[in-house]
């Protein structure tokens, strides 16, 4: 059986830690939970964000979004 990418080490280490997306939006992508994504971040010891770090991205990002806006 042939892994997906979200079990790839190299994979998950390019798009939750140097992408900075989350395991929902992984998640979203492959139409698994984020636990399922968390599991893998686990299994591959790659270090979970804490809340405030996972909410600063959040916040960083919409102010790009909403930058992005602007003409």
């Amino acid at each position: 059986m042939k892994k997906k990418l979200y079990q790839n080490k190299r994979w998950l280490i390019r798009e939750y830690l140097e992408n900075q997306r989350s395991p929902k939006m992984i998640a979203e992508e492959f139409n698994v939970t984020a636990l399922a994504i968390r599991y893998y971040l686990k299994l591959h010891n790659i270090p979970l964000r804490n809340k405030t770090e996972a909410a600063q991205i959040r916040r960083d990002r919409e102010k790009a979004e909403i930058n992005s806006w602007e003409i």
